[in-house]
């Protein structure tokens, strides 16, 4: 039995999710996040990780299986109900360019959330949480990006500061949850490492709850206290970090680890 600590932020069950095609995708998955907590999901390209991060997101509609982010039914809610639950969960994807609008000035993307959600009152913002000019600076700040920026377009900043405006705008919202999917995918070798530290230091400095999603285990390995394994749409081994090398351990799993170690 894994043992895992604190509330639970997010609950899946048995999601399904099956293409037209005939394709099934996701097939039977079932998961828990606790606050504070990063599980890490690893699988190779195809494995159904990025379609079962859209059913956690209700960007796709599940075919079977529930999903409760903090005792609420996602699976059962309208949409109008689910942009006000929206606020809870945010999500940083593989493709920073693409998460940002190239007519828009970094405030205004980085801003976006806390503008559509005037009521939020996240504690790092607390006595100038309305002024947008320091709270942008402040966000920046978190993710070390100089506030020279606030005001430039994204064509003018790199492609890992592009990712961290990304996740400082998830976070600008204090949400219960942050899906990560394959965020330092698209980065060079030597600006992932950056990135990966910085959520790392974020996660333990505001207790924030993370689905890790990546290809690449010694990345997963390094973020999350507890991993998943996924394999043509089914989980297929889960272990705390400390017992990943164990030799209980599912073929599959042992067949990423070979190449983590080579």
């Amino acid at each position: 039995m894994l043992k895992v600590a604190g509330q639970k932020v997010l609950m899946a069950s048995r999601i399904t999710k099956q293409y037209s095609c005939g394709h099934k995708a996701v097939d039977q998955v079932s998961l828990e996040i606790h606050k504070g907590e990063c599980l890490g999901l690893v699988g190779e390209s195809g494995s159904g990780k990025s379609t079962l991060a859209r059913c956690l997101l209700m960007l796709e509609k599940v075919d079977q299986g529930e999903v409760w982010l903090n005792g609420k039914p996602l699976h059962e809610l309208s949409k109008e109900n689910m942009r006000r639950v929206r606020r809870e969960l945010q999500a940083v994807f593989q493709n920073p360019a693409a998460s940002l609008n190239p007519k828009l000035k970094i405030i205004d993307s980085l801003m976006e959330p806390l503008d559509a959600q005037q009521d939020i009152q996240p504690s790092f913002l607390k006595g100038f949480r309305d002024d947008r000019k320091k709270a942008g600076e402040y966000l920046l700040d978190m993710v070390d990006i100089p506030s020279k920026y606030l005001y430039s377009y994204p064509h003018e900043l790199s492609g890992g500061q592009k990712q961290r405006v990304s996740i400082a705008r998830a976070i600008s919202i204090e949400p219960s949850l942050i899906i990560l999917d394959e965020p330092t995918a698209s980065l060079d070798v030597s600006i992932q490492a950056k990135v990966l530290n910085l959520l790392k230091d974020l996660q333990e400095e505001l207790e924030l709850s993370y689905l890790f999603i990546c290809h690449d285990l010694a990345a997963v390995n390094f973020m999350s206290q507890r991993i998943m394994l996924m394999q043509q749409g089914r989980i297929v081994d889960t272990c705390q970090k400390q017992d990943l090398f164990s030799e209980s351990r599912h073929p599959y799993t042992k067949e990423l680890l070979q190449v983590f170690e080579a």
